[in-house]
């Protein structure tokens, strides 16, 4: 057995199982796209047309999920986890906007944007981690068992909200609740939003 070389850097240290599931739900996702793509609706008449669409549902909580892991993983080792969450956000946030909306729609009719997908959720989470992690290990864990406990009470009092903010509330509500599951921010009647 050859003797190591003293100039080669050390491999880091992966975690295996981390790597195989980041792998497998990147390939899960991929069916998804793909089946927009071939034109079959998301909801179709056969079992295998729902089965895609649902099993592709885990996806985006295992890349966030995944997303903080490594966000951990990444603190343990160096000390600017708060510059490095920041630029990673943000750079996810600007690609969704940029290269992979044009990737899903062809064209550069930004007037009439309609999506915000699991990059821009995964961006804004890191941005908001940024600032987390900055905070005592109470008031993040009070944090991430509030949005857990009471994630389906945002719409209830946000949409008394909206009504009172009119046009500039209801894309606030978009962005951060409702989605562009329903058209652009201007096609939202306020009863709705």
């Amino acid at each position: 057995m050859d003797a190591p070389n003293p100039g080669s850097a050390a491999p880091s240290a992966r975690i295996a199982s981390l790597d195989i599931i980041r792998g497998a739900v990147m390939v899960l996702m991929a069916v998804d796209p793909m089946r927009v793509f071939s034109g079959l609706p998301a909801g179709g008449a056969t079992a295998g047309i729902f089965f895609t669409r649902w099993v592709t549902h885990f996806c985006a909580p295992a890349f966030v999920f995944l997303a903080g892991t490594s966000a951990f993983l990444h603190g343990r080792r160096h000390t600017d986890l708060t510059k490095f969450l920041l630029a990673r956000g943000v750079w996810l946030v600007v690609l969704e906007l940029t290269v992979l909306r044009l990737a899903w729609t062809f064209n550069f009719d930004f007037a009439h944007y309609e999506m915000a997908g699991v990059s821009w959720v995964i961006g804004w989470c890191l941005i908001a981690l940024a600032v987390l992690v900055r905070l005592p290990l109470r008031v993040t864990a009070g944090f991430g068992i509030a949005v857990i406990a009471l994630h389906n009470l945002v719409g209830l009092p946000l949409s008394g909200l909206i009504a009172s903010l009119r046009a500039g509330g209801a894309a606030l509500a978009k962005v951060l609740y409702v989605g562009f599951f329903e058209g652009p921010y201007s096609s939202v009647p306020m009863d709705r939003a």
